[in-house]
């Protein structure tokens, strides 16, 4: 018969050596963002397209469809650009 590892061994290991992964990862990703090369993904849409087709009447769905994107993406917009015209109401 072989030798067999204890599993609570191999999963510390495993433990070992995804938190080196981390690590490494965070480093580059922190190395990206001094650069200026780590920024996410770009989104699909501009956010005053959405706005737009909204003071035009466009009901959520029909802005998704339109657009090609989310019905949670159009609330987001409308939700972001609603916060914004409460903060600016409230600096007057």
């Amino acid at each position: 018969m072989g030798k067999r590892f204890h599993p609570v061994a191999i999963f510390r290991v495993a433990m070992f050596e995804r938190n080196i992964i981390r690590k490494r990862q965070a480093e580059g990703i922190a190395k990206a963002k001094e650069r200026g090369v780590y920024k996410g993904r770009a989104k699909k849409t501009a956010d005053g397209k959405i706005i737009e087709l909204k003071y035009k009447g466009y009901k959520v769905t029909e802005i998704a469809e339109q657009l090609g994107i989310n019905r949670i993406t159009v609330y987001r917009a409308l939700s972001l650009h609603q916060a914004s015209l409460t903060v600016d109401a409230s600096d007057n």
